[in-house]
């Protein structure tokens, strides 16, 4: 799991402490978030969609997380998302990575699946292969 950007951790924890979020839910918060930023990365979707916080949720779901779980894990995302908001324009279009990029050759490949009930009739079998934004 890649850990949060020392920027973007400061600024989530002043921004829970101004939302009065109590000092005890701090780990389960900063937990959420990159548990939800991990989950981004690994399904390629992008991190501030609100549709990817859907996803998110219903992997959780499927991982037999609690409705409270849940509920904490939307609110953590939420804050981020208002964290990323609220940055300059400068911030917010910055090629800096939002996660420290400690990537592996092997974290590096994707295997391809073909989707079930799309029409796709693929019958070859798949090779590994390289996600294209991802160096190799």
């Amino acid at each position: 799991m890649l850990d949060i950007s020392p920027d973007i951790r400061t600024r989530f924890n002043a921004l829970l402490v101004k939302r009065a979020i109590p000092e005890k839910y701090y780990y389960e918060y900063r937990k959420w978030l990159r548990y939800y930023l991990d989950f981004c990365r690994k399904y390629y979707f992008q991190e501030l969609q609100q549709e990817s916080l859907l996803h998110f949720i219903k992997k959780l779901q499927g991982k037999n997380q609690t409705q409270e779980q849940q509920k904490q894990a939307s609110h953590a995302v939420s804050l981020y998302y208002e964290l990323v908001k609220s940055g300059s324009e400068k911030e917010m279009t910055s090629a800096q990575p939002l996660m420290s990029q400690r990537l592996t050759e092997e974290n590096k490949k994707v295997t391809l699946t073909p989707h079930q009930g799309r029409g796709n009739n693929v019958s070859a079998p798949l090779e590994r292969r390289t996600h294209p934004l991802i160096p190799s």
